[in-house]
């Protein structure tokens, strides 16, 4: 539990609420429907989630104490009648109804806390199976009675449970106490395998993965691609597919390319696949933070549990771009551009302003193709006092030289926050990754901004309810009054 000590809080104590929900899946296509005999878990010992809106996949692990109890079933006799044999009345089950139990628990007024059921049953391995849905909720309470509930104030939405963790049970410890591997939604891709694909230069990730689509990737997984996705249309160029993929072999290629797929809900609450990329230097439609009108506020003084960021001014001039594109002979072209150091602003017209570093070398036959070495040098720069930025050209099949205006532009627009680390927060926010969220500091305004979190770290248990983020994409500084950022 934590305290809520503040000028705009009230004086309170919320208590950790988690609500665990495990079933068997009866359709690949139907995820989100919970049968009635699913097992529900209100108590654990400790829960870890990691996500990342760079890594397809996110993980989940959670531990039960010895001796969790979990709420079971008993059968009741719905019909009973009789039927004489050899002078005798037998009984006889005409119907077996199956009813839940549930654990009540009630404190005394001496302290003592009293459980009650008319059928429990100690948690142990066997209870779960490999391949089952599990959904994670986690909440702070602020009124007790709500505890151990799905109840919450239907008058402001406090204390209502968030959905933490949608996915699938992957490993179970073979004994006690019980621990469960889990993986989200996205697991799914790696059991579909693609067939054999040679695409057309300009195809589109709606291509792919849209519902009734040309390829239709998706298909009897549950998911689906996003409709902000889908609206965009991103050009991937040339794809080619052989069966001995699977469909999150080729997302996670994907994510080479700085094009990232991760889970994401639709206004419907159905999860789908969204593949964006992170810019954070614009707006552009086919970016992550595209359409969040909203962002989370962050206060220091109260959310930050432990401030892990480092402020470090940044010097542009040991700034270097990375820049990568797919050229038209479908090979990856590699170029990288820093401030020329001889360069003394807008008047000078002797030097260039900038300089192109470490060419990936032009094979003879790119040169009969009509490709050059646009650098003039093979030396090797050493850049390991640099920072090197990564920038991926959306743009299939462009020139060397549009690549490095491209660069270039990129440079130009490139605002280095200084800040490195992470934050740890309490649970309030509920955060996911490809989020935008908004910092206030009163003490170090330089951290204050809009910032797009790339890694989420969440766990909850017997040490509190915390949230690492990291945040190293400044999106807009509080002084540029972006309002699209706001």
């Amino acid at each position: 539990m934590k305290s809520s000590v503040g000028k705009d809080y009230p004086d309170q104590v919320d208590i950790l609420d988690c609500k665990i929900i495990i079933w068997n899946l009866n359709s690949k296509d139907d995820l989100m429907t919970i049968p009635s005999n699913a097992i529900v878990l209100r108590e654990c010992e400790d829960i870890e989630i990691d996500e990342s809106y760079k890594k397809l996949i996110g993980t989940a692990t959670v531990k039960f104490a010895l001796g969790t109890v979990l709420e079971v079933q008993k059968q009741q006799n719905s019909d009973v009648t009789y039927t004489e044999v050899d002078g005798q009345k037998i009984q006889t089950l005409s119907e077996v109804v199956v009813v839940p139990e549930r654990i009540y628990t009630n404190m005394l007024d001496d302290g003592v806390i009293v459980e009650s059921a008319t059928t429990t049953e100690v948690l142990n391995p066997t209870q779960f199976k490999i391949g089952q849905r599990i959904q994670i909720k986690l909440r702070y309470v602020h009124n007790p009675d709500y505890c151990g509930t799905d109840d919450y104030d239907t008058t402001t939405g406090n204390d209502q449970f968030i959905t933490m963790f949608d996915g699938y049970i992957e490993k179970i410890s073979v004994s006690t106490p019980v621990e469960l591997k889990c993986e989200n939604l996205a697991s799914a891709l790696k059991k579909v395998t693609c067939r054999k694909i040679v695409s057309g230069w300009n195809s589109t990730v709606n291509e792919f993965l849209a519902t009734g689509s040309k390829y239709n990737l998706l298909r009897g997984t549950g998911l689906k691609l996003h409709p902000q996705t889908a609206s965009c249309s991103i050009n991937i160029g040339k794809i080619t597919l052989t069966p001995d993929l699977t469909v999150a072999d080729v997302l996670t290629e994907w994510a080479k390319y700085q094009l990232y797929s991760f889970v994401k809900y639709d206004d419907s609450g159905n999860p789908c696949i969204a593949v964006g990329r992170s810019y954070f230097s614009s707006d552009t439609a086919d970016s992550i933070i595209h359409g969040q009108t909203t962002s989370k506020l962050i206060q220091f003084n109260y959310h930050v549990a432990e401030d892990g960021l480092t402020l470090m001014n940044v010097d542009k001039k040991f700034l270097a771009v990375e820049a990568q594109s797919l050229g038209k002979d479908d090979k990856f072209y590699r170029i990288t551009i820093r401030k020329n150091p001889e360069y003394t602003g807008p008047g000078d017209t002797t030097h260039k302003e900038f300089e192109l570093l470490n060419e990936t070398h032009i094979t003879k036959k790119s040169m009969k193709l009509g490709a050059t070495a646009m650098s003039g040098t093979h030396t090797k720069v050493d850049l390991s006092l640099y920072t090197v930025i990564p920038f991926f050209s959306k743009h299939m099949g462009i020139s060397q030289s549009q690549l490095i205006e491209e660069a270039e532009a990129y440079y130009n627009r490139y605002s280095p926050n200084g800040i490195e680390g992470s934050l740890t927060l309490f649970g309030d926010l509920a955060l996911r990754s490809g989020s935008k969220i908004e910092l206030l500091d009163t003490r170090r305004r330089e951290k204050n901004g809009w910032y797009l979190v790339e890694e989420v770290n969440t766990k909850f248990g017997t040490n509190g309810y915390r949230q690492t983020i990291k945040i190293p994409y400044c999106i807009a500084h509080a002084e540029d009054n972006k309002s699209n950022y706001k």
